[in-house]
C-alpha cells in the first residue's frame, strides 16, 4: 500500500499529487457538476488540468472556478481531438497519478481516495466499477456495473499469468488510477484522430498489453452519464471511425514489435468486442451500413480463429450469418423503450406475472422512483394471496372485473401473448398493453432511462 499521513481534520491523505485531466468541449451543461465533483473529493491534494477547446461557456465557467480554486489549471487547446487533449493533459501532469474525468461525467465523493488507497507499489493501474447516470426532474438515477467477477476483485493480478483478465480492462479509461511513469516509461498515448470518438480504445489496449500487474475494486466510483444527446457515443455519423482506430492500433503493435501470438489474439478478440458494441450501440438502418462494410473484412481476418461461445456469437452477429441475434438486440432495446415509458409516464398499471420477469419490472420501478404499478396479479393460484415487494398478489378474475382504465404490463416468458389475446377481447385498446419477455440488461435499461425520463 502506499503511504498515508493522517490530516488535522481525520482526513486520510497521502503524499502523492494526483492529476485529474478533464478533456472539454463544449460541455456548459454538464462541466460545473463534473468539476464540482472533483473539487469536493475525500481527497484533496489533486492538480485539476482542464485541456479546454470551447466555443460555447464552459471556457468562462472554467476560468471562474479556477480563480477560486488553484488546483485547477487550464490549458487552451485548439485542436478538439479528445486524444490529443489527453496526451497534452498526461505530458503537463505533475502528479505521480493520473486519473481522467469525461466533462459531462462526475466522481463519487471518494473516488481517488479509494483508488489511490488500494494502491499498490508495483501496479501500473487500478480500476473501479462505474454506475450509469441519468438525471430526471425527479431524481438522479444510478444503476450500477461491475466491472469484473468477485474472483478478481481486491488483489494483484499478475498480467502473464492471468492474460484473459485483459478483456475486462481494455475499455472505461475513466475508470482507472494509472501511475504516470507506467504511461511514459512505455510511451502510452491516444491516437490524435479528429473528435471524439474511440479514441480511449488504443490507450486501453497499449495499456492492457504493457501492463504487469493491476488491480480492480468493485465499487462503483465512476458515475457515467446515458443522458446527454450529444455525447460522442450517441453519434451515428462516426460509424466506421472503431475501424480507423484499430488501423492505429494495429501499426503501433507492428511500429512496437508486439506481435506475439498472444498480442495478436488480444488485438482480434478486443476487436471483435469493439466492434460489437458499436453496432449494437448505433440506429438500425446505420448499423447495417456498418456491417455491410465491415462483414468480407472480418470473414477473411478471422477466418479458421477459434473463439470460446460468446466471442463466437459476436462474430455471426457482425458477419449476418445469424439475422436472430439483431432480431433478439432490437426486441430487447425496443421492450426497455415500452417498460420505462409505461412506467415513467402511467398510472394504475396492471403487472401481470408475479415471478422472476415481474419481479424485474418492479426492480425497474424502483430504479426510476415511481410507483405506477397498482396492482399485480398470476394465474398461478399457488401464488394468489401471497406478497411481492408490499403488494398482495391477486386472481386474473378480479382485474376482469373491475379493469377500469388499467394499463398493462404482462411478464413472461411464454404467455404473455395468450394473455394479451384475452385482454384484447374484453376491448382494452392494445396501446394499453405490453408484452415484457425477459430481463434487460443494465445499458440498454439505462439508455432507455435516459432518453424517456426527463
Amino acid at each position: 500500500m502506499v503511504n498515508i499521513v493522517c490530516t488535522t481534520d481525520g482526513v486520510n491523505m497521502h503524499r502523492e499529487l494526483v492529476s485529474v485531466i478533464i478533456p472539454t468541449h463544449n460541455s456548459e451543461k454538464y462541466i460545473e457538476a463534473a468539476l464540482k465533483s472533483v473539487l469536493e473529493q475525500s481527497f484533496s491534494n489533486l492538480e485539476i488540468i482542464c485541456v479546454d477547446s470551447s466555443s460555447d461557456n464552459t471556457t468562462k465557467i472554467i476560468s471562474k472556478y479556477a480563480n477560486e480554486d488553484s488546483r485547477i489549471k487550464i490549458i487552451t487547446d485548439e485542436n478538439s481531438s479528445y486524444g490529443h487533449k489527453l496526451n497534452v493533459g498526461i505530458s503537463n501532469a505533475s502528479g505521480e497519478y493520473i486519473s481522467i474525468l469525461e466533462s459531462d461525467d462526475e466522481y463519487d465523493r471518494n473516488f481517488i481516495y479509494k483508488l489511490i488507497n488500494a494502491m499498490e507499489v508495483d501496479l501500473a493501474f487500478i480500476r473501479c466499477s462505474y454506475a450509469f447516470l441519468a438525471d430526471t426532474n425527479k431524481r438522479r438515477i444510478l444503476l450500477s456495473q461491475i466491472n469484473s467477477a468477485p474472483e478478481n476483485q481486491n488483489r494483484r493480478i499478475v498480467l502473464s499469468k492471468e492474460g484473459y483478465i485483459r478483456q475486462n480492462i481494455y475499455n472505461s479509461i475513466w475508470t482507472g488510477l494509472y501511475r504516470k511513469s507506467f504511461l511514459i516509461d512505455n510511451n502510452i498515448i491516444l491516437n490524435e484522430s479528429p473528435g471524439a470518438s474511440y479514441q480511449d480504445t488504443g490507450f486501453s489496449f497499449l495499456c492492457a498489453l504493457y501492463a504487469k500487474t493491476i488491480k480492480l475494486i468493485p465499487d462503483a466510483l465512476y458515475l457515467y452519464r446515458v443522458d446527454n444527446i450529444k455525447s460522442s457515443s450517441k453519434d451515428d455519423s462516426k460509424y466506421m471511425l472503431i475501424q480507423t482506430e484499430f488501423e492505429w492500433i494495429k501499426k503501433e503493435m507492428i511500429k512496437r514489435n508486439l506481435t506475439s501470438d498472444t498480442d495478436k489474439e488480444f488485438y482480434l478478440t478486443a476487436k471483435l468486442a469493439s466492434y460489437y458494441w458499436n453496432a449494437k450501440r448505433l440506429h438500425k438502418y446505420t448499423r447495417q451500413k456498418f456491417l455491410d462494410e465491415v462483414c468480407g473484412k472480418l470473414c477473411e481476418e478471422y477466418e479458421g480463429t477459434i473463439f470460446e461461445e460468446h466471442e463466437d456469437k459476436r462474430l455471426r452477429y457482425l458477419q449476418g450469418v445469424d439475422a436472430s441475434l439483431m432480431i433478439q438486440d432490437l426486441e430487447r432495446l425496443n421492450q426497455a423503450n415500452m417498460l420505462v415509458e409505461c412506467l415513467w409516464n402511467r398510472k394504475n398499471v396492471v403487472l401481470w406475472g408475479a415471478t422472476a420477469i415481474g419481479k424485474f419490472v418492479l426492480k425497474v420501478q424502483s430504479i426510476i422512483g415511481v410507483n405506477s404499478v397498482e396492482k399485480i396479479v398470476d394465474g398461478n393460484m399457488k401464488l394468489i394471496g401471497t406478497t411481492i415487494e408490499n403488494y398482495i398478489i391477486k386472481s386474473p378474475q378480479e382485474i376482469f372485473d373491475n379493469q377500469h382504465d388499467n394499463s398493462f404490463i404482462l411478464a413472461g416468458r411464454k404467455s404473455t401473448h395468450e394473455i394479451k389475446e384475452k385482454l384484447l377481447g374484453l376491448g382494452i385498446v392494445e396501446n394499453r398493453i405490453i408484452e415484457i419477455t425477459q430481463e434487460i440488461d443494465s445499458e440498454t435499461l439505462m439508455l432507455a432511462i435516459g432518453k424517456i425520463c426527463k
